[in-house]
């Protein structure tokens, strides 16, 4: 039974490395670029490597999706909302993104870079706090409260 258990290990480490890079299938720049607009984000300029800079400042959008602490679906949450507790939030997204298609004018999740902050600005009797994560292309980030955001 020892002689199983390296093969089966073995086997094991092989099926992870191909989980982890598999992921979205590449698109082609265009396609993100416009979708990327579509949700409010503005070319900043093409570097002559051919990278993509997008911006993007404002209230938060369908470019990251969030879920609560015990929820198991991610979704886009308002950009503004009242707490049981009677807080104000408000929810911002600053984003700076840099994409690079290969040669083929695909992109690929490890042709993005960049970084995505949000912000969740929260007044109650008169007073302001706010809260911020970040996380990049591929990750997600959490608040203090549970609730996690990811990049669509």
């Amino acid at each position: 039974m020892t002689r199983r258990t390296p093969a089966l290990l073995a086997a094991f480490l092989v099926l992870a490395a191909c989980a982890e890079t598999t992921g979205p299938a590449p698109v082609p720049i265009r396609a993100e670029v416009a979708r990327l607009s579509a949700l409010g984000f503005r070319a900043q300029g093409t570097t002559a490597e051919g990278t993509q800079v997008l911006r993007y400042a404002g209230p938060v959008t369908a470019a990251v999706a969030c879920r609560s602490g015990t929820g198991a679906t991610f979704h886009t949450p308002p950009a503004q909302r009242v707490r049981g507790d009677g807080a104000r939030q408000r929810l911002e997204l600053d984003a700076y993104l840099m994409l690079t298609p290969g040669p083929d004018g695909m992109l690929s999740p490890r042709e993005r870079d960049g970084l995505y902050v949000v912000t969740i600005a929260t007044r109650l009797r008169g007073r302001t706090t706010t809260e911020s994560i970040a996380f990049g292309p591929g990750e997600s980030g959490s608040f203090r409260s549970g609730m996690t955001c990811r990049p669509t």
